[in-house]
């Protein structure tokens, strides 16, 4: 029961040539099972917008905005095909001027979240791999030095954090 919104997306994730795992959380099938297990319960196929009927989705302007993933069932993971870039957007606020950001910038957040949700070290190495993540090794370096020294602790110097990480590694999309 594929609606047309869900073969484009699915079309979309082939055409960029996004890593294999991406067509299979959408497929609900990751084959590696430590993946499997981590992630099974956060990251699916954005049904949220797929049952939506097409007024539904108008206030996704999801022409421009094609959905990919859905993040905790409250986020969208999305493809701008204006700017080329990836973006994520809550479905309670829907979509305002976001930024666009590289492959490796749109999972920036998602990964520190798994550190930040003691993940081990390795197992998100992993799951970064099978995402063809590049800078998993800077990040949880930076993670690490930064809670030592205690500069994540508030949501503005998270923010920072991130800004930081995004400019240090050109991870934003103009």
């Amino acid at each position: 029961m594929e609606n047309r919104l869900e073969k484009e997306s699915l079309e979309l994730i082939k055409s960029l040539k996004l890593p294999a795992l991406v067509s299979e959380i959408f497929n609900e099938n990751i084959s590696d099972p430590e993946i499997d297990e981590l992630m099974k319960y956060n990251y699916h196929k954005p049904d949220s917008i797929f049952v939506l009927s097409e007024e539904g989705r108008e206030i996704y302007h999801v022409e421009r905005f094609m959905p990919i993933l859905e993040f905790n069932s409250s986020q969208i993971l999305a493809y701008d095909v204006s700017r080329s870039g990836f973006i994520l957007y809550d479905l309670e606020q829907g979509i305002e001027n976001p930024h666009a950001y590289t492959w490796d910038g749109v999972w920036l957040d998602e990964v520190s979240f798994w550190w930040e949700n003691e993940w081990e070290d390795d197992e998100i190495r992993k799951v970064a791999k099978a995402l063809d993540l590049k800078y998993v090794d800077e990040i949880i370096e930076s993670l690490e030095q930064n809670d030592e020294e205690g500069t994540l602790s508030t949501f503005e110097e998270k923010d920072a954090w991130l800004n930081k990480m995004i400019n240090k590694y050109g991870l934003r999309v103009e």
